[in-house]
């Protein structure tokens, strides 16, 4: 019994180290979206109520890729300890950036006009499913409506 609590342990700590790492190349100051493969499994399944649905790594790093266009000093970093259970980790971040790139077409909330110069912040909390160490589903709940709201592309509740 105290083995597989051990290895599960182990398992658990390895699957947090690689939630870290993804992170921050997805969405840490000087993230690299070349290296997501190495870190998701090539067909991942990711649902977030500000991307929608992604399927596989290429669509995740096109969305990225425009966000980070979007936003060009967007910085957003995991704050509270991950907590992680056979093949599953769930972590609480925060974070956000200006708004003084490109348009953004594909919004779930409707299309993001050009360079409005606001800044916005808002958080949120991730789970990543993992199989075989890599992650295969990605179920996301972020501040979307708060970043709208800076944005002023949704009326303020």
């Amino acid at each position: 019994m105290q083995t597989f609590e051990r290895n599960n342990m182990n398992n658990c700590n390895l699957k947090k180290e690689i939630v870290r790492k993804c992170f921050s190349a997805c969405w840490g100051k000087n993230g690299n979206v070349t290296s997501l493969e190495l870190f998701y499994d090539s067909k991942v399944k990711i649902n977030a109520p500000l991307q929608g649905s992604l399927n596989g790594v290429e669509q995740l790093q096109g969305f990225i890729r425009g966000v980070r266009l979007a936003f060009p000093d967007m910085d957003f970093e995991l704050v509270l300890p991950l907590i992680s259970e056979d093949d599953y980790v769930v972590g609480y971040w925060k974070g956000g950036g200006t708004h003084s790139g490109i348009a953004m077409p594909d919004f779930v909330g409707g299309p993001l006009p050009a360079a409005t110069n606001k800044k916005v912040y808002f958080s949120g909390i991730t789970i990543w499913k993992f199989k075989d160490n890599k992650i295969i589903e990605e179920i996301t709940e972020e501040g979307a409506w708060t970043m709208f709201e800076q944005l002023d592309l949704v009326k303020k509740l």
